[in-house]
Order: structure tokens, then sequence, then C-alpha cells
């Protein structure tokens, strides 16, 4: 949970606890924020490795 910010971790309490009816404890908030940064990682991790295979666009589409 390092690194992330108070009210980072009281947003995502707030967001998952009115969604869900359950209480979502500080550390729960914390990893589902580290769940979902490490999906968008690995989301731009495999574009990057797509954009180096693809052709370059050359504008003639």
């Amino acid at each position: 949970m390092s690194g992330l910010s108070a009210e980072a971790i009281a947003v995502t309490q707030r967001f998952w606890e009115e969604r869900t009816g359950e209480r979502v404890s500080k550390d729960e908030a914390g990893e589902a924020i580290g769940s979902v940064a490490a999906l968008f990682d690995l989301l731009a991790s495999w574009d990057d490795a797509d954009s180096t295979v693809r052709e370059p666009d050359d504008g003639d589409a």
C-alpha cells in the first residue's frame, strides 16, 4: 500500500462499499488499486510489444 495517498484509499473504499454493500478495509482498497494498476501495466506492455511487430503506417489508408 505504500505510495498510495489516503484520499485514493478512501475513494476506493467508498466506491466498492457502495457497490457491494460490504465494508472494504484500507488493505483491500490498496490491493484493488494495485490490481488495477498491474492490469494497465500488462495491457501497456502488450501494446508496446504489438507496436514493435506491426508494420509502420504509411498513411495510404
